[in-house]
């Protein structure tokens, strides 16, 4: 199983470490956005064109656990006035669904973050959480979402 929340600035190193094309510039759209009414960015990109590549790059950027300086210097946000303003200074908090498939036929998506623990990870970040879990039925080809209150510890 791999590490599926808060991976600090592994994803994009590992990125960066392979052949990399500058889309640091979404950064800067989102930067200009941030406590503003237009605050709810969607980044949406075909099938395999880098939504988990912009998810890591905006994660290590933002997140506040690791210092992630070096691997934006050379990139096209480091020209940006904005840069140092918002580089690593929030907790943000990063979950990555690309493998969060489950292996038991009847699991609902509650279910797994159950069963995962994540409340726990997460927990530093809120007194209240709340479980968001979406569901897919490849057979009716419908989705079902289920929210409930995390019990506090």
């Amino acid at each position: 199983m791999g590490r599926y929340i808060n991976i600090g600035n592994a994803g994009f190193q590992r990125i960066r470490n392979g052949e990399y094309v500058d889309k640091s510039g979404l950064i800067a759209v989102v930067n200009r956005t941030l406590f503003t009414e237009q605050c709810f960015s969607c980044v949406s990109r075909s099938r395999r064109f880098g939504k988990s590549m912009a998810a890591k790059m905006l994660y290590a950027y933002y997140d506040h656990s690791c210092d992630s300086r070096s691997l934006f210097t050379d990139l096209e946000i480091a020209k940006d006035p904005g840069f140092e303003k918002h580089l690593n200074k929030y907790a943000a908090i990063y979950l990555d669904m690309t493998d969060f498939v489950s292996q038991y036929k009847d699991d609902t998506a509650i279910d797994q973050i159950r069963r995962r623990q994540y409340s726990k990870k997460v927990a530093e970040y809120a007194d209240n959480l709340l479980l968001v879990g979406i569901s897919y039925d490849k057979q009716a080809k419908t989705h079902a979402c289920h929210i409930e209150q995390h019990p506090k510890p």
